[in-house]
C-alpha cells in the first residue's frame, strides 16, 4: 500500500525560501504536494477551502510578514477557525 502525499500549503513570498523547504522536504523523502500561497489572501482561500472539506491539508507554514498577511491575522474571525484549531502554533 502507498501511503498517500502530504498535503502541506506554504505561504510565502520568497523564493528562496520556497526553494529551501522544498529541498528539505526532498532531503527528509517525504511524498509531499506543496500549495504555495504568495499572499495572506491566497492562503486563506487554501484554509477555507479545507475548512468546507474540498481540500485536505497536513500542515501549513506561514509566513506572518508576508503581503496581505493582515487580513490573513483575521482567520480567528473567519469560517475557517473551527478547521484552525487542529494546527497548533509553532514559532
Amino acid at each position: 500500500m502507498t501511503p498517500r502525499k502530504l498535503k502541506f500549503v506554504l505561504a510565502e513570498d520568497n523564493p528562496g525560501d520556497v526553494f529551501l523547504i522544498r529541498r528539505a522536504f526532498d532531503l527528509e523523502g517525504f511524498s509531499y504536494e506543496l500549495l504555495v500561497a504568495k499572499d495572506g489572501e491566497e492562503a486563506m482561500r487554501y484554509v477555507q477551502e479545507a475548512a468546507a472539506g474540498t481540500r485536505v491539508i497536513d500542515l501549513i507554514l506561514l509566513d506572518l510578514n508576508l503581503p496581505a498577511m493582515t487580513e490573513a491575522k483575521s482567520w480567528r474571525h473567519s469560517g475557517a477557525s473551527h478547521f484552525l484549531r487542529q494546527f497548533p502554533p509553532s514559532y
